[in-house]
């Protein structure tokens, strides 16, 4: 019985010990959760306790490791959201840098307006058919017509080139966001097995995850051991034992009839490349690239392969057919058409050969339209008014008299021309309505864009602030948990130090 206040001050004091460790562990805790509230990617992390009991008697508190609180759907939520909105930014990225280039309609740079400023031009030959000076004005007007088209087409192939660096870019950063996860996968599975906390790593992984999921869409999910298996969203295994390594091959410079098919239409070729992962079961690589609907890289495959390449069609149809326009002027008058632009690549002239309508020469021909040499030639500005192919120059009271043909020329300004309906100008439109209508697509694309960002980007801000309300850290909250906990620790304390006098007493009643 002698033993028996000695045993139970022994067991006070261990209990003392054991809830300023535990004390001392929580305000740690909670410290390290109030220094990186403002971190992005930090969840709040929890100190639990457990109460040790050994043959029936409480001997104070274990401390587990470390965790903490995420809600794993809402998690999926943000990153699928986020995923989308970089879709959205990488598109508009671009466009937004096109819109400066297209002008709006009616500005004088775009299309519509160098098309107006050149039937302006003809109008005044038309009233002053003899006057140097108002030839000129019409080649010139022509020619920077010309210029706009080349220079629009020249630009858009650029900035599809740009875009191929840039995919090559994003699988570049996919590679290395598996690769990152694939080691913390190792570290975390390691830690687990041994009873160590888990919670910092599984943080970074969350932003390697994310860096990821900025990239394309994934879809993922936690393995026993703690490891993160990921998978496209056409479920194919990106990392799961060990990760696969996505491969691309970029084309160095992009031209109008570079493609992404198995089956390009006439006038393009299948020279362009998609995004594969190696097959698991051997054999040709997996090409997940139609997959790919969240993230940069299918903002990126959506411009290369669909939105810039639109532009270019419509760019090439509106080329064309203006072209053809004009051959067409001399109806009725063999021999006296003015046709006023021509292919660069056709045989040299002047005059070069008639433009080739086919659908394979319309690809790229806006980047090759020109004026006819021909008008270029010294002494020649004379054909503009009296036919291209004509002989010999008109008496003045022939030009002066008959006016047939630039009449018919402001007369073709007027009529409606057949457009493919596939570049969504309208089938039937003036030549500068067309110009126009493409100036207001071009508009309107990137507004609906940039539209679509705003009202993702909305979405996703929601659901961040959703899942930070959850697992992030509340300052208030933790502070009102330190101070629980201090006082949860002067009160070990002071149990301590009362023990500690008691054994003090014991030991001067013994001596």
């Amino acid at each position: 019985m002698a033993l028996t206040p000695l045993n139970s001050l022994n067991t006070s004091l261990a209990n003392s010990l054991s809830g300023l460790r535990a004390g001392q562990a929580g305000i740690e805790t909670v410290s390290r959760n109030v220094g990186n509230a403002n971190s992005e990617f930090y969840t709040r992390k929890i100190q639990n306790q457990l109460p040790n009991v050994v043959g029936g008697v409480g001997q104070g508190v274990q401390l587990p490791a470390v965790t903490r609180e995420v809600d794993l759907y809402l998690q999926r939520d943000a990153r699928d959201a986020s995923s989308r909105t970089a879709r959205l930014g990488a598109i508009n990225e671009f466009l937004g840098r096109l819109e400066k280039l297209y002008g709006q309609p009616g500005d004088e740079i775009s299309l519509g307006g160098r098309m107006s400023s050149m039937r302006s031009a003809f109008e005044d030959l038309t009233n002053h058919p003899d006057n140097v000076a108002s030839q000129t004005d019409v080649l010139n007007k022509a020619t920077a017509l010309a210029q706009t088209f080349s220079n629009l087409s020249t630009n858009i192939q650029a900035f599809r080139t740009q875009v191929e660096q840039e995919i090559a870019n994003s699988v570049t950063n996919v590679n290395t966001a598996l690769t990152n996860i694939n080691s913390l996968n190792t570290e975390i599975a390691k830690n687990r097995n041994s009873g160590l906390s888990t919670a910092d790593l599984e943080d970074q992984r969350d932003q390697q995850v994310a860096n990821l999921a900025k990239e394309m869409g994934i879809q993922t999910f936690v393995r026993a051991d703690g490891r993160l298996a990921i998978l496209t969203e056409s479920s194919r295994f990106l990392l799961d034992q060990s990760n696969t390594t996505a491969s691309f091959t970029q084309k160095g410079t992009i031209v109008a009839s570079d493609v992404y098919s198995t089956a390009p239409p006439a006038g393009f070729s299948a020279t362009l490349n998609g995004i594969t992962i190696p097959n698991p079961a051997g054999g040709t690589a997996l090409d997940i690239t139609s997959s790919i609907t969240r993230g940069r890289l299918a903002g990126l495959i959506s411009l290369r392969d669909t939105i810039l390449p639109q532009a270019q069609a419509q760019l090439d149809e509106q080329a064309a057919r203006l072209t053809l326009a004009f051959e067409g002027t001399g109806t009725g008058f063999a021999g006296t058409a003015i046709t006023l632009f021509s292919d660069n690549a056709a045989a040299a002239g002047p005059p070069k050969a008639a433009f080739t309508n086919t659908a394979a020469n319309i690809v790229g021909y806006s980047g090759r339209i020109v004026t006819n040499p021909i008008f270029n030639t010294a002494g020649n500005l004379w054909r503009l008014r009296d036919g291209t192919n004509s002989t010999a120059v008109a008496t003045e009271s022939t030009f002066r008299g008959d006016q047939t043909q630039l009449r018919s020329v402001l007369t073709m300004f007027e009529t409606a021309q057949t457009y493919a309906a596939a570049v969504s100008l309208g089938t039937s439109n003036t030549v500068e309505a067309a110009a126009n209508a493409f100036t207001g697509f071009q508009a309107t694309q990137t507004a609906t864009y940039k539209a679509a960002e705003d009202d993702q980007t909305t979405v996703t801000d929601a659901l961040k602030e959703r899942l930070r309300d959850q697992s992030g850290v509340n300052v208030d909250e933790e502070l009102s948990r330190m101070i629980q906990l201090q006082n949860s620790y002067s009160a070990s304390a002071r149990v301590m130090t009362t023990v500690t006098q008691m054994f003090d007493d014991l030991l001067r009643l013994a001596g």
